[in-house]
């Protein structure tokens, strides 16, 4: 799904994206009042989290001379 994505809406568009929607749910789960927003928010941050390795790795490939 990331390898899609990441096509679709360009790579550093979508890590953008991930760091972003990671960074605010890891926010929101610090000052969670209840433990339903909370995992509410872990999943949120997993779904962030998920997308950040995969295209970080696909940009250091590109970045970086053989």
């Amino acid at each position: 799904m990331s390898a899609w994505l990441s096509r679709v809406f360009g790579r550093k568009n979508y890590y953008l994206v991930c760091v972003g929607l990671f960074t605010v749910t890891s926010f929101l789960c610090g000052i969670s009042p209840s433990l339903g927003f909370m995992l509410l928010c872990r999943i949120l941050q997993g779904i962030g989290g998920g997308g950040l390795a995969p295209v970080a790795q696909a940009i250091l490939v590109d970045t970086s001379p053989l």
